[in-house]
């Protein structure tokens, strides 16, 4: 069995979390999108309908 340096190890865990953090900021834009979606379309329906 081949024998993994510290080195390597590292290099892995570092790619790693780049890549987690990749994930999670991009899961927060779609998030973020979701509710400005969300918001227009509100505002969207309440100015279209006749207020009293």
């Amino acid at each position: 069995m081949e024998a993994i340096s510290r080195q390597e190890v590292a290099l892995r865990l570092l790619k790693n979390l780049g890549s987690s953090s990749r994930s999670a900021r991009d899961r927060r834009v779609a998030r973020q999108s979701q509710r400005s979606y969300c918001v227009q379309s509100l505002t969207r329906q309440i100015q279209t309908q006749k207020i009293c």
